[in-house]
Order: C-alpha cells, then sequence, then structure tokens
C-alpha cells in the first residue's frame, strides 16, 4: 500500500503570501542566499554618473570664482579695424605727447670762455634756455655759470651788475662781439652761399635765416625771402614750389 507524499513547502514563500515578514536570515541575506538576485548597475550607468556629478562640480566652482570680489575683471582688447581714422590719430597723439613727457631731457647750456665765437655762444645760450623753458630771470641768474676764463672774470667785474636780460645781452656783445665784423661776415657769407644738393630745405634756409639775423636782427620777411631766393638754383625753386600743397 504505497503512501502519498506530502509537498515541503517553502516557509519564507508561505509567511510572504500572509503578509508576515521574512524572519529567515538565509532568505533576507542577499549574499548567502544564491536564490536572490541582487541589482549591480551596468559600466555605462556609473560612468553616466561620474560625469554628471564632475560636471555639476565643475559649474558650482566657476559660479563661486565669478562671484567672488577679489575675481580680476576682464580686459576688452581693442579692435584696430573697427576704430575710425579719428580715433586712431587721436591715440598716436596721446601716446606721442607721452611720450614726450616721459624722455625729455634738458639741452645742456652751452660755455664761453672769452675766445672763440662770442655771437654763436649767445644764440646757442638763449636756444637752451628756451628749450628748457626757464624765466627771463633765471637766464640772467645762471648765465655767470657759463662762462669761463676771461668771460668769466669779465662778469664778476661788469656783467653781474646788470639788472635784466637786455641789459647783460648789451653789455656782452659790447665786450666781446664786434658786430660791425659780424655784420661784414654774414653779408660775404650770403652773397656766396648756395644750397647744396645733399642738404634738406630746412636746413638750408636755416642758415640763411642765421646769417639775415647777425646782418640786422629787425630784417623783414620779404627782405629775407629774396635773400633766400639768390642762394637757390632754378631747379631748387622748381623743386620747392611743387613740394607745397
Amino acid at each position: 500500500m504505497s503512501t502519498a507524499r506530502t509537498p515541503i513547502k517553502n516557509v519564507a514563500e508561505d509567511k510572504s503570501a500572509n503578509g508576515e515578514k521574512n524572519t529567515d536570515p538565509a532568505s533576507s541575506n542577499p549574499e548567502k542566499d544564491p536564490k536572490t538576485k541582487v541589482y549591480t548597475p551596468s559600466c555605462s550607468t556609473s560612468r553616466q554618473k561620474v560625469e554628471e556629478l564632475s560636471r555639476s562640480s565643475e559649474a558650482s566652482e566657476t559660479t563661486s570664482e565669478d562671484e567672488s570680489p577679489t575675481s580680476e575683471p576682464t580686459t576688452p582688447e581693442f579692435n584696430l579695424k573697427g576704430a575710425s581714422g579719428e580715433q586712431l590719430l587721436a591715440c598716436m597723439s596721446a601716446i606721442r605727447q607721452r611720450l614726450q613727457e616721459m624722455s625729455f631731457c634738458p639741452m645742456p647750456y652751452p660755455t664761453f670762455n672769452g675766445t672763440g665765437d662770442a655771437a654763436a655762444w649767445l644764440r646757442s645760450y638763449k636756444k637752451a634756455a628756451n628749450f628748457n623753458k626757464i624765466s627771463t630771470d633765471d637766464k640772467l641768474d645762471r648765465v655767470g655759470a657759463s662762462l669761463e676764463g676771461d668771460a668769466s672774470a669779465w662778469y664778476h667785474r661788469t656783467g653781474w651788475h646788470a639788472t635784466s636780460w637786455e641789459e647783460f645781452e648789451v653789455e656782452f656783445k659790447r665786450r666781446f662781439i664786434d658786430e660791425k665784423a659780424i655784420r661784414n661776415r654774414a653779408r660775404k657769407q650770403l652773397a656766396t652761399m648756395t644750397k647744396d644738393p645733399d642738404m634738406k630745405y630746412v636746413h638750408h634756409l636755416s642758415h640763411v635765416l642765421e646769417c639775415c639775423y647777425e646782418i640786422d636782427p629787425e630784417m623783414s620777411h620779404e627782405n629775407i625771402i629774396e635773400k633766400c631766393l639768390k642762394t637757390l638754383s632754378h631747379e631748387d625753386i622748381r623743386s620747392f614750389a611743387a613740394a607745397q600743397p
């Protein structure tokens, strides 16, 4: 006589069906229960999460840097193509002025020892004083420092008594400059003067003006122009006229 076997039910399944908690440690621990499936994220999913976290971290760092009060402002670039001609000229003029102010160097004062060309020294001294922008009183006060030898001895005897630059200049010329001889020499130079082909017009005109001043400091512009034209050839006159706007 055969006896029917009753199937053994899984206790965990019965408890789950009845709504009871499973207290079996074997069934609740996935490591000990080989039948329990454990969710493991794929490599692509993990990589996605890492990239999202990285982007989020970079965005937060950028935001904090922008909001930081110590962050340096960016300097806008100057686009030359977008600037007008007037803007470029104004910019160049400002730069040139700054460079001149930075590179300004006083012109040294010449010295005179009582011999040589006293008239040339006097012109050079006044030129340096004008370039250095000193007043007429300062020009008179410091002139003694530019005199040496016999000229210095004369200054300490006579020159220092002058109360103005004009008075000093008259006394200096009376002592060291033979104005009659200077005028005669200037007339001879001007009568034989011609422009050197390699000399610039501005330099040639400077020599002409110097001679005219020595002949007569009050010479009119008409006389100066007339004497200047006599030193130029016909080709020089045509070339000079063609260069004018």
